[in-house]
């Protein structure tokens, strides 16, 4: 016979796994909106690094024609200082980029290998800061480069 101490047992058994299966369920609600924060975070430090290069842009637009139109210089010329700084700041930003794959859309992922790789191949000045000084840059922006190269070659179809 069932006594009523066994029915109260059954009852917070029962309750015990609901609360614990709504538990996993809220816990793993929880996850995907810290993902999306994280998501949105990223993009948000990218753009406004971005902003920074182009306000650079604005600012020196002596400085454009040696990233974005593939002039080289020489080290005597005037502006080789800075020049060889905003090629530092956009290989950082590159290498921001590329260490912030995981966080970033998969479909925008080949359009910034491709845009990486697009810049550094029209511009002498930027490989050549790159290659220099490419043993204080992580792995993940030569990888990067390499991968919008084939891109660009047509060798890959598809993104990562």
């Amino acid at each position: 016979m069932t006594t009523w101490t066994d029915w109260i047992q059954a009852v917070a058994s029962v309750a015990g796994v609901v609360v614990t299966v709504a538990g996993f369920f809220f816990v793993y609600y929880q996850i995907k909106q810290i993902n999306r924060a994280g998501r949105a975070s990223t993009h948000a430090s990218i753009f406004s690094h971005s902003l920074e290069l182009t306000r650079l842009m604005l600012d020196h637009p002596e400085v454009r024609p040696y990233l974005y139109d593939g002039k080289d210089i020489a080290e005597g010329d005037p502006a080789y200082n800075q020049v060889m700084l905003a090629c530092e700041m956009l290989a950082d930003f590159y290498e921001h980029v590329s260490l912030q794959r995981e966080n970033l859309p998969k479909q925008s992922l080949d359009c910034w290998d491709k845009a990486m790789a697009r810049r550094y191949l029209k511009n002498p000045v930027l490989e050549k800061y790159v290659e220099e000084n490419g043993d204080v840059y992580a792995r993940d922006l030569s990888e990067a480069i390499e991968n919008g190269r084939r891109l660009l070659a047509g060798s890959v179809v598809t993104g990562t």
